[in-house]
């Protein structure tokens, strides 16, 4: 009996996001695997609010330190930006407040708008 393919988690985020600098961002994750599963809820809860959107990762390096601070999670919608900060501010009051102790300072929040 051949055994069912199970996806990595790393797989899995390829899915969920978009990822700029593709090596960089696996390269970060794999350097703190506690992000995984806060990545993939991030996507869901992200989701909740801007379903439309596209979700994409990028290594935010520190240009004074030449450092890789943090991931960014950029949120790019085409809703109105007036209605877009609206649903944004309501997503960090009512869930990335309480998630960033959780996370820590290894992942931001970006709004873009395509």
């Amino acid at each position: 009996m051949r055994k069912k393919y199970q996806p990595s988690p790393l797989d899995e985020l390829e899915l969920l996001f978009e990822l700029w600098n593709r090596d960089e961002v696996l390269n970060f994750i794999s350097e703190h695997q506690n992000l995984t599963s806060n990545l993939i809820n991030s996507h869901n809860q992200v989701k909740k609010y801007f379903p439309e959107a596209d979700q994409i990762l990028q290594v935010f390096i520190d240009p004074d330190e030449n450092i890789k601070t943090h991931l960014t999670l950029y949120i790019r919608t085409k809703q109105n930006v007036t209605i877009a900060l609206d649903i944004f501010d309501k997503l960090l009051d009512d869930w990335w407040l309480d998630a960033q102790a959780e996370i820590g300072g290894e992942l931001s929040l970006n709004l873009e708008f395509r």
